[in-house]
């Protein structure tokens, strides 16, 4: 059994997850660099200490999810992963690098104002036989290209999804508004929802039960 915390950091930062089992702790996604000290707070309020965190999981490379990746997994000492197909956005520090649709005056406000700091990923999501078992979890990696190339969405055996920015639910329950490709996004939500998933939590918004979602 494990449980879920739910950290909202608002403003355009993503959600992030910590997964407890046990003493066991896993971080899915890291938030916004601008708000790194409201979430080390949090993560000291939940008893996520350096020795129990296990690693990281990145759903994605956008910098509102792993802003604060590189700074935890020095503080804490952990592993980070993410997809492969999004690794040369953290070895680049763009996460434009490897959209089809890119936006050069957004590109360069994201590099100057956000910055993703540039490192290499300990390993790749794509590499542990598509589950997190060796961390102490019993979840699935899946695969979910399209908002993102390296797009992951974590299944736990529990039924909880938790999907980065495949979907969000900052109005309603719906597929991400932010699509780099179209036809692609929509083989993942197909992919994904032939999952045994009943819990849905999105990378902005509230979570929300499977048959609410909008398609």
């Amino acid at each position: 059994m494990y449980s879920v915390k739910i950290i909202q950091l608002g403003m355009i930062s993503g959600n992030v997850y910590l997964l407890q089992s046990g003493d066991s702790f896993i971080l899915i996604d890291t938030g916004l660099k601008l708000k790194r000290t409201i979430l080390e707070k949090v993560l000291e309020g939940y008893g996520c200490t350096p020795e129990k965190l296990k690693c990281i999981i990145l759903t994605h490379g956008d910098f509102d999810h792993c802003g604060n990746a590189l700074y935890f997994r020095n503080k804490f000492n952990i592993p980070v992963g993410i997809h492969k197909n999004d690794s040369i956005v953290l070895e680049n520090g763009d996460m434009f690098i490897n959209r089809k649709k890119r936006n050069k005056i957004v590109g360069f406000l994201v590099r100057t104002l956000m910055g993703i700091e540039k490192f290499k990923p300990d390993f790749y999501l794509d590499e542990l036989d598509n589950n997190l078992n060796q961390y102490g979890f019993d979840a699935k990696v899946i695969h979910t290209p399209g908002h993102s190339p390296g797009s992951v969405c974590i299944v736990t055996i529990n039924g909880d999804c938790f999907c980065g920015d495949l979907f969000e639910n900052v109005k309603k329950p719906q597929i991400n508004t932010i699509v780099d490709d179209d036809v692609i996004i929509m083989n993942s939500v197909n992919k994904i929802m032939e999952y045994n998933i009943k819990t849905i939590y999105p990378g902005h918004g509230k979570a929300f039960l499977k048959q609410q979602l909008i398609r």
